[in-house]
C-alpha cells in the first residue's frame, strides 16, 4: 500500500482535487461525467495498492522520476518520492506530443518545489475519500465498489502470476476468451460472478462473506 498525495501550491490548492471535486459534482446528471470520475478514482486506487507496477496503459514512465497516469482523453503527471510516497502533480487532456513535453516542464517544476512544501502535510487520496463519503452518498458508494474491483482483480492477477499461468492458459482453463481475461486485468471491464467464480477456481482461490463493520 502507497500514500498518493495532492501536490497543492504556495496557496494550498490543489488543481487535482479540485478537478474530481468540479466533475463529481456533475456525476447526479451526466452519465459520462460519472463513467470519467469513476475511472479516474479507479486508477488513482490502482496507484494506492500497487505503485506503478500496473499494464502500460495504466501507469506510463516518462522520465527521471515522472510517470504518467492515463485515464482515457486525461492523463495526471505522478511522481515518486521516498516513503512510498506518490505526489498527484497536474492534470491535462491528451492531445498530442506538444502538450506531453510542455506538461513535462511544469511538473519537474513542481518536483523540485516538492520537498519544501512536503512539510505542510498535503491532502492525501485517503483524505479525499473520507470527503466524499462524508458528503456525497452516491459517489461515496462507486468508490467503495471500485476499491473492491480494484483488490479482487489485483488478487486475481497475483495468484495468477505467482502460480506462472499465462493469460492464455488461464482462459483455456476457465473455458473463456482470451481477451476477457486481458480486458478483466486491464481493469476494461468488471467481470460478473459467474465469470469471476470460473477465473478463481483455476487458480485455488475462493470468494467469501463476510458482514461489513
Amino acid at each position: 500500500m502507497y500514500t498518493i498525495e495532492f501536490y497543492e501550491n504556495a496557496h494550498g490548492k490543489s488543481e487535482l482535487w479540485d478537478f474530481l471535486e468540479l466533475l463529481r459534482t456533475k456525476i447526479k446528471t451526466s452519465k459520462d461525467a460519472r463513467i470519467q470520475y469513476n475511472q479516474i478514482v479507479l486508477y488513482i486506487q490502482l496507484l494506492q495498492d500497487n505503485g506503478t507496477r500496473l499494464p502500460k496503459d495504466v501507469t506510463k514512465h516518462i522520465e527521471d522520476g515522472i510517470w504518467e497516469l492515463r485515464p482515457e482523453i486525461t492523463a495526471y503527471f505522478i511522481s515518486f518520492f521516498e516513503n512510498n510516497t506518490f505526489v498527484l502533480l497536474h492534470q491535462f487532456r491528451k492531445k498530442h506530443k506538444n502538450t506531453t513535453q510542455k506538461l513535462k516542464k511544469q511538473n519537474l517544476n513542481a518536483v523540485i518545489i516538492y520537498p519544501e512544501r512536503s512539510v505542510l502535510n498535503m491532502r492525501t487520496w485517503n483524505d479525499y475519500k473520507e470527503h466524499v463519503r462524508e458528503v456525497d452518498p452516491i459517489a461515496a458508494n462507486d468508490i467503495n465498489e471500485i476499491e473492491n474491483i480494484a483488490s479482487i482483480v489485483g488478487a486475481l492477477i497475483e495468484q495468477r502470476t505467482a502460480l506462472g499461468i499465462s493469460q492464455r492458459e488461464l482462459a483455456s482453463l476457465c473455458g473463456i476468451p482470451q481477451s476477457s481475461v486481458a480486458r478483466i486485468e486491464s481493469y476494461k471491464s468488471t467481470p460478473n460472478l459467474d465469470t469471476l467464480l470460473k477465473i478463481m477456481q483455476p487458480l485455488g482461490l475462493k470468494l467469501t462473506v463476510s458482514p461489513t463493520k
